[in-house]
C-alpha cells in the first residue's frame, strides 16, 4: 500500500471517530466542542494506536469531511 494511501485511510477514519465524538457529547455541547477537547478524546479513543494524534491531525482530519 503507498504511503499517501495508507495516510488517506488513517485521515478518513480519524474523521469518523471525530463525527462520533461529536455525536456523543451532543447532549452535552451541542456536537460542537473545542479542538483541544476533540483531541484529547480521539487519544483516548485511539489509545491503542501507537501515534500520538496532534491538532493539526485533527484538523486535517474534519477537512476531509467536507466532501460530506
Amino acid at each position: 500500500m503507498k504511503k499517501s494511501s495508507y495516510t488517506l485511510k488513517i485521515f478518513n477514519l480519524a474523521g469518523v471517530q471525530i463525527v462520533d465524538i461529536c455525536l456523543a457529547t451532543r447532549p452535552h455541547n451541542g456536537g460542537l466542542i473545542n479542538l483541544q477537547e476533540l483531541c484529547h478524546l480521539l487519544r483516548q479513543r485511539r489509545k491503542s494506536d501507537r501515534g500520538v494524534v496532534s491538532e493539526d491531525d485533527c484538523l486535517r482530519a474534519i477537512s476531509k469531511l467536507k466532501v460530506l
